[in-house]
């Protein structure tokens, strides 16, 4: 069992010590190589370098990663762990024989970045070997951005949009109108530059009725 942490003024490194005495597990502090802000650490277009590297990752089957939580998500560091120590897992949907990974992009946590960056971000996880997307955004910009990001390799990656978001203004809204439903995930697809979709999360929708239909048109794969 591996205790793995990065943590900025300590209380992250004392809870983390605490946990790897009551689990018995050893202790790994994440470490970038270049030291880097509390700001920075949430900057999604930052890919800092681990220093050093875990030997033998395999031989834990328990791995907690403990890291500060100022901005709700973790600091890119984390992710540059996972990368690097490849910890990248696949789980297999309940039909068929797709993998999806265990890490995937949350478009909010992305949002405030230009297209040009967020296709950079959604290029270097696809070449990662992330291939969920989740697409909740308060805004419409990112659509165009993942759409450009995937040409050629849209069957490499898996989105799941919310079902009574509605972008048709340029902002998120939301509806429980079927029709505006409808035509919001027509705007969604466009946007992808897609004719479907893999995941419908259900946002706001007035009826299970309403769901159904637009999967039994092709337009999602699973309920």
């Amino acid at each position: 069992m591996l205790v793995a942490y990065i943590s900025a003024s300590g209380v992250t490194a004392e809870a983390a010590w605490k946990l790897s005495e009551a689990a018995g597990a050893e202790l790994y502090e994440i470490n970038p190589e270049i030291p880097y802000s509390s700001l920075e650490m949430n900057d999604p277009v930052s890919s800092p370098v681990i220093a050093g590297k875990m030997e033998d990752m395999d031989q834990y089957e328990v791995v907690f990663v403990g890291f500060p939580i100022w901005w709700y998500s973790a600091p890119m560091a984390v992710f540059s762990f996972f990368l690097e120590e490849k910890f990248m897992q696949y789980r297999k949907l309940p039909k068929g024989a797709e993998q999806i990974s265990v890490l995937g992009i949350g478009t909010s946590s992305i949002q405030a970045s230009g297209e040009e960056e967020i296709e950079k971000i959604v290029d270097a996880a696809i070449e990662n070997g992330i291939n969920f997307f989740d697409m909740a955004s308060s805004e419409a910009k990112p659509f165009a951005a993942y759409g450009h990001a995937i040409k050629g390799r849209r069957d490499k990656v898996y989105f799941q949009i919310h079902f009574g978001a509605n972008y048709e203004t340029g902002a998120y809204g939301w509806t429980t109108n079927s029709d505006t439903v409808k035509r919001s995930v027509d705007w969604q697809m466009k946007a992808l530059q897609t004719d479907y979709i893999d995941f419908g999360f259900i946002h706001c929708i007035d009826e299970p009725a309403d769901l159904r239909s637009i999967e039994q048109a092709g337009i999602i794969r699973y309920i």
